[in-house]
C-alpha cells in the first residue's frame, strides 16, 4: 500500500520520545535509484507550548535539508492548509501532578516534499520545533536513471 505524505500517523518507525522535544528517524525503501526516503518524527510539547502554537504544532515543525557535497539548503514547514491533520496530538493519561506532555507524529517523503535533484548526492536532515532541534541524520541518494 502506498502512503500519502506528509501524514500525521504514529508508525512502527516513529522514534520514541519520553520528554519534550522532537526526534526523527529515516527510512529508505524501494529499489534504488527511485527509493523513497521517509522521515518519521515524534514530538512532545506541553499544553502551554501547544497554546502558543495556536493548537497547530505542525505549522511550527520545520524540516531542514542541507546538501553536503555542494551548496544547497531546503527548509519547509510540515504543515500547511492543504495537509493539516484531522486531529490534535494525543494527550497523555493523567500525569498525577507531573508535567503533561502531548505527543504527535509526522511522516514526510523527502524526495518529493523538497523536489530533491535527481542526482547522486549526500544530505543532512534535521527538524526544528519551537526551541528544540532534532538530531542530525546523514543520507545519500542515488542518481535517477533517465
Amino acid at each position: 500500500m502506498l502512503e500519502n505524505y506528509p501524514n500525521y500517523l504514529k508508525t512502527p518507525l516513529s522514534p520514541p520520545l519520553e520528554t519534550t522535544g522532537v526526534a526523527v528517524s529515516l527510512e529508505k525503501a524501494g529499489p534504488a535509484p527511485r527509493e523513497s526516503i521517509v522521515l518519521h518524527g515524534t514530538y512532545g510539547i506541553t499544553p502551554q507550548v501547544m497554546g502558543r502554537m495556536g493548537g497547530r504544532p505542525e505549522d511550527w515543525i520545520f524540516i531542514i535539508v542541507v546538501r553536503t557535497d555542494r551548496p544547497g539548503v531546503w527548509v519547509r514547514p510540515v504543515g500547511d492548509s492543504s495537509n493539516a491533520p484531522d486531529k490534535k496530538p494525543e494527550p497523555p493519561p493523567d500525569a498525577g501532578g507531573m508535567t503533561i506532555i502531548e505527543k504527535g507524529y509526522f511522516n514526510v517523503e523527502l524526495r518529493s516534499f523538497f523536489d530533491l535533484p535527481a542526482e547522486r548526492a549526500e544530505y543532512w536532515v534535521m527538524v526544528s520545533l519551537a526551541e528544540w532541534v532534532s538530531q542530525r541524520i546523514t543520507f545519500r541518494v542515488a542518481e535517477v536513471e533517465p
